[in-house]
């Protein structure tokens, strides 16, 4: 009896740890990267030194947030925090105060469940797709570029398709640029919004 009891909370462990995902912020070269990350709330963020000294210290978090200033080096390799309340966090070293910072944008997972987002690129062109467990209550896909990582526009707004769960979009730009970055904000009938 123990020993399926013990199995049992395995199983069930590994079951709910599998809904929140781990995200790796990359200290080292005076950065983190990525520098912005969006998770939901239950995802754990950590930091993982690769060199020098700095430290991750929250700067602005959401109201009932709990603050962070944690050191990051060679002895201090690696720092996490779980994020349970949705909103904007700004993070940056104490040490290097003014090239080295981060965001972490935290929303609320939808029921709807947008998974599997990628982009493939061919040419000029850049093939975006993703996937959701359902379409129900989904306003619409907001997909949106940025040149720098940090600030996106919307290039393309989306209906959800109530025979499919897969979508995809195709941005055809001519840009000479050596990084674009792409991000999905899924938006649903409430104005409840869930970031790629």
């Amino acid at each position: 009896m123990k020993k399926t009891f013990l199995f049992a909370a395995f199983i069930l462990g590994s079951v709910t740890a599998t809904f929140a995902t781990i995200h790796v912020v990359r200290v080292s070269n005076f950065q983190f990267a990525p520098k912005t990350i969006n998770a939901v709330i239950g995802d754990t963020i950590v930091w993982i030194w690769k060199n020098g000294g700095h430290t991750t210290s929250s700067t602005i978090i959401p109201v009932g947030a709990t603050p962070w200033d944690a050191p990051i080096n060679s002895v201090n390799k690696r720092f996490g925090i779980q994020v349970t309340i949705a909103g904007t966090y700004k993070y940056r070293c104490n040490i290097h105060p003014t090239t080295m910072k981060g965001t972490i944008n935290v929303t609320a997972a939808l029921a709807a469940g947008l998974h599997d987002f990628n982009v493939t690129t061919l040419e000029n062109n850049s093939f975006i797709n993703w996937k959701t467990q359902e379409n129900k209550d989904v306003s619409y896909f907001s997909v949106q570029r940025s040149l720098d990582g940090d600030n996106f526009s919307e290039i393309s707004r989306i209906k959800p398709n109530d025979s499919q769960n897969a979508y995809s979009y195709t941005d055809k730009s001519t840009l000479q640029n050596k990084y674009i970055f792409y991000m999905l904000e899924m938006v649903d009938n409430n104005g409840n919004k869930q970031l790629s």
